[in-house]
């Protein structure tokens, strides 16, 4: 759902601005990609820079980064920036880049998945332009739920996707609507009814925060999850035999933690490399499931090297315990993995392809000539 509220912001805004306003570059880091590069094929002139960033890296660096390109490129219209990026799980200086595009005169776009209650969240006083986050990430609300916060000068630009029953038409504004106006204006309620969607979630909203609440408010559910993520994080590290990420004067860890797993990455030189890491993810993945078990792995590049980290979830059903469950059970799986040669894996795959082919072939001769 916070990935629908993405699209309408992307979709409508920036194909509005690329008509009216000529829009050129939007600069991004992290965040939702697959949009920005649908955006790049099918909207003539639309641009981006990418500021590409190699963990660990440091708050100050991000911001400084972020300003010398908004310095050098004054056809740079928008920011879009995550919260809490998500592989790696790591806190994200979005405030200060927000302050940074109002400098500059810079749209901002803040894609906040992960953000709410894992966070505090003022955006009276970040002032971001746009600004998108689940709650059925942190805020206890099935899924998908999402909300979308837009500034109020700029809510014009934006309609529901798919535009729904409460759209008022500029050309033709005495088509009466089928729905009433909310109290919260013409926008809301555009965006109220926008197709047959499962309201559960919604109607679930004002529970969740009963049970926020009820568990001492979100402080209180952030100061505990923060500090078994950092608890849990060195641990998982301890028995793993590995390390935390970490970058001296930035406060990566909010609930997340990433922790490195070790497991080599098969060898980039290899002709199957691609081949090779896409079966080693698989038997990972298959063996967590197996055993119930769900801490995130995932491939990074750390200071030129790709290596396997894991992302860790702090939450207030989960105590200490079971980090140390996940990380023996990751200890296990990974020592299995190392010993296994993927090239080979990838070999037998092939040759056991190519019988089946010829097999196929032997049973219909004319097999060949079809394909």
């Amino acid at each position: 759902m916070g990935g629908r509220g993405f699209g309408v912001m992307l979709l409508d805004h920036l194909w509005y601005v690329v008509e009216k306003f000529d829009l050129e570059f939007t600069l991004f880091v992290g965040a939702c990609e697959k949009t920005i590069q649908y955006l790049c094929d099918t909207v003539s002139g639309f641009q981006i820079k990418k500021i590409e960033l190699d963990y660990p890296v440091s708050d100050d660096e991000i911001v400084s980064r972020t300003e010398v390109a908004l310095q050098s490129d004054s056809r740079i219209k928008l920011v879009l920036m995550d919260a809490i990026t998500s592989l790696p799980g790591v806190h994200f200086p979005w405030e200060q880049v927000c302050e940074l595009c109002r400098q500059h005169n810079v749209y901002s776009l803040v894609d906040a998945a992960h953000a709410v209650t894992q966070i505090p969240v003022d955006v009276s006083k970040t002032q971001p332009d746009f600004f998108v986050s689940n709650l059925h990430k942190w805020s206890y609300v099935p899924r998908g739920c999402a909300l979308l916060y837009v500034r109020r000068h700029l809510q014009r630009l934006l309609h529901c996707i798919p535009i729904g029953h409460g759209y008022v038409s500029a050309s033709h504004p005495f088509v009466p609507s089928p729905v009433q106006t909310s109290p919260e204006g013409q926008w809301v309620t555009e965006h109220e009814w926008a197709g047959t969607i499962d309201w559960s979630g919604y109607l679930s909203v004002d529970t969740a925060f009963e049970f926020i609440a009820n568990c001492g408010g979100g402080e209180k559910i952030r100061e505990y999850c923060h500090g078994l993520a950092v608890q849990g994080g060195d641990r998982a590290a301890e028995i793993l035999g590995t390390e935390v990420l970490k970058c001296p004067g930035s406060e990566y860890t909010a609930n997340m933690v990433n922790v490195r797993l070790p497991l080599d990455v098969p060898s980039e030189r290899s002709g199957t490399h691609l081949e090779e890491l896409a079966a080693q993810r698989e038997m990972l993945f298959d063996s967590l499931f197996e055993r119930d078990c769900f801490p995130y792995p995932f491939v990074m590049t750390r200071r030129g090297k790709r290596e396997w980290w894991c992302r860790f979830s702090a939450q207030v059903y989960v105590d200490l315990g079971d980090f140390e469950i996940a990380a023996k059970m990751l200890k296990e799986i990974c020592e299995t993995l190392q010993g296994i040669d993927f090239s080979m894996v990838i070999k037998k795959q092939n040759d056991q392809k190519v019988a089946e082919e010829m097999e196929n072939m032997a049973l219909d001769p004319e097999a060949s000539y079809k394909n």
